[in-house]
């Protein structure tokens, strides 16, 4: 991850940190099936999701070793991978939005709420 997360070419949807569970399903929404993306909106590259986790984490107070501003972004063409990666893998939700007749919250939303539950998982420890 630490490699990918200074990607900035490659674009994907975000799902790592989503916790979709909060999207209330409409009672009336029921029996329908099929293949479903269950994805937040938007799209980031690696590298705008790690600065964007990485600065929501300050903000936060989060005591951390690498900040937003140490990410460095680099083209994908300069890692060495066994397999060619497409340049944009970005799920879409919009069949499920429809189905539901509900719209998602954008991916990056969703990262304050697993920054607190981060947190309360660490005092934990």
């Amino acid at each position: 991850m630490t490699k990918l997360a200074r990607q900035r070419r490659l674009i994907l949807s975000q799902t790592q940190c989503i916790n979709l569970s909060p999207q209330k399903i409409p009672d009336n929404k029921q029996g329908f099936n099929g293949l479903y993306n269950l994805v937040p909106n938007g799209a980031a590259s690696w590298f705008e999701f790690a600065v964007r986790l990485l600065s929501r984490a300050e903000a936060m107070g989060f005591d951390l070793k690498c900040k937003a501003k140490d990410v460095i972004p680099i083209k994908s063409s300069h890692l060495s991978q066994s397999a060619k990666r497409p340049q944009r893998v970005v799920l879409d939700n919009q069949k499920i939005q429809q189905a539901l007749g509900i719209r998602f919250a954008p991916w990056d939303s969703y990262i304050d709420d697993f920054l607190e539950q981060l947190r309360r998982q660490n005092d934990k420890i």
